[in-house]
This record gives C-alpha cells, structure tokens and sequence, in this order.
C-alpha cells in the first residue's frame, strides 16, 4: 500500500495459496451479557417469592394492628366518658356521676373479659370479678364503688366531691392496670404465632378462661 510517498508493509488477509473467504462469525455476546442474563433469571424467579413474603409479613402485621385495636377498643369508650366525668365543674350531681360510671365501668368490663357484668349485683361484683382473674386489690375496689353507688343511687346517701374524684381516679387506675396486663399477653399471643407456634387466639382481644393468664389490675 503506498500513500504519498509513505509505504506500509501488511500481511495478506488470505492464507496463502487459499482464496476462499471463511464463513461469517456468529454474533458476539457483549461483555456482561452472561451476567445480565443470569441476574434476569434470578429476578423472574425470586420475585414472586419475595412478593409472598412480603405479603404475608404484610398481613401478620396489619392483623396484629386490627387485633390490639379491637382489644383496645372498650378501654377508649371507658376512657372517653371517664374524661367527660372529670371535667364536669362542681359540685356534681352524686346520683347521675354514679349511674353513668357504674353503667359505662359494667360495659367495660363485660367487653374486656367476656363475662356479663351488666347483670351483676354490686354484692356479686368482686366475686365475678375474681372469676376473670382480675387482681384481689382491683376487684375488691371496683366493689366498694358499685356498692357505695348503689347507696347513692337508691338509698339517697350523700357522697361528698372529693370522694366522687377519688372512685373517678380509682377506677381509671385499675382500668390502666387492666389494658396494660392485656397489652401483655397479646404481645406474648403475638410473639409465639409469629415463631409458629399453634396457639388458641381469640378473636377479639378478650382473654381466655380456660388457658393460664396473668392477674390483671393493680
């Protein structure tokens, strides 16, 4: 080859004494081609399994949510009127504070642990209230107060404010004691389904009567 006056010397394409062209190459793979392909498989198969998973974790969680708001749900209608009980001005009218509380603790009560407090005499309530496992000291309160609204109520006693603050109190505090023991073993109940354990969990939130619990109230 000679261009201008410069001569290059290079070596023929075609072999010596052999004139025949060589058949086309096939096309050539470019560099990370394998990998690509290899990474896009995986991604195809693992996908969906990921998605599963996902999915399930996604429904556990949203169940156990929808789960501690159920339980949760008579500790807020309770607090509710609790709160609307405490920021009445004074002096409170004594039969009407005493019929809303004991009405409103009755359908607490009987929401949380199943068991029919509605229908249960004031002298019957710490024994009822023994048979749910609630705390000797929280039991025999929440007695006192059914008993002492009674007199109230139909006996036309005469109940002083400050005393009518402090069964307020009372009842909140024992109420908090309940809906924190509950927090408890639904957390545990949660815990062991989530390790697979096969485990009677009940529907609402309340507790079960035939299975070992903790004592609840304070």
């Amino acid at each position: 080859v000679s261009l201008e006056g410069i001569r290059i010397t290079t070596a023929s394409l075609v072999a010596a004494g052999n004139t025949r062209l060589s058949d086309p190459k096939g096309q050539l793979a470019l560099p990370g081609t394998t990998l690509i392909l290899a990474l896009a498989v995986a991604l195809l198969i693992g996908a969906p399994l990921v998605i599963i998973v996902l999915y399930r974790r996604f429904r556990t969680a949203f169940g156990d949510f929808l789960e501690k708001q159920r339980a949760r749900r008579p500790w807020r209608q309770l607090r509710r009127v609790l709160d609307a009980l405490a920021a009445q001005k004074e002096p409170l009218d004594a039969r009407g504070f005493y019929i809303t509380l004991g009405v409103e603790l009755r359908r607490y009560l009987s929401l949380k642990f199943g068991s029919d407090f509605r229908a249960v005499t004031a002298r019957e309530f710490a024994a009822v209230a023994r048979s749910v496992d609630l705390e000797e000291g929280a039991a025999l309160g929440l007695s006192a107060i059914m008993s002492f609204g009674e007199l109230v109520k139909f006996a036309g006693e005469g109940a002083p404010q400050e005393a009518l603050r402090r069964d307020l109190d009372e009842v909140r505090r024992i109420a908090e004691g309940i809906e924190e023991t509950a927090e408890r073993e639904l957390r545990a109940r949660q815990l062991a389904a989530s390790s697979g354990s096969r485990r009677d969990r009940p529907e609402d939130g309340q507790p079960r009567a035939h299975r070992p619990r903790e004592r609840v109230g304070r």
